[in-house]
């Protein structure tokens, strides 16, 4: 499992159940359970699924400023590069 898999759809799983106060309860599947990667962003726009974790190249354009992950940066892991992620998220700088 990458570490974007292992960190962010637990930690998003987990901080669903407290918010709710346990009332939401959700299975995570991986490897592509709830179809082709490509897929899943039109998948959460139709309302197929309720939440998909997918890779921001397979939405070219749609989040212009979260693309700056895929840029050829250097970083001195993948899970570093998650952590640093989450962290842009959090303090809004993608909200717009």
């Amino acid at each position: 499992m990458t570490p974007p898999a292992r960190i962010i759809g637990p930690e998003f799983i987990k901080g669903l159940e407290q918010a709710t106060g346990g009332i939401v309860k959700t299975n995570y599947h991986t490897a592509s359970a709830l179809g082709p990667v490509p897929e899943l962003y039109t998948r959460l726009v139709q309302g197929i699924i309720d939440f998909g974790q997918f890779n921001i190249g397979y939405t070219p354009g749609i989040f212009p400023f979260t693309e700056m992950f895929e840029l050829p940066l250097r970083y001195p892991s993948a899970e570093i590069l998650t952590k640093a992620m989450i962290e842009i998220f959090k303090k809004g700088y993608c909200d717009k």
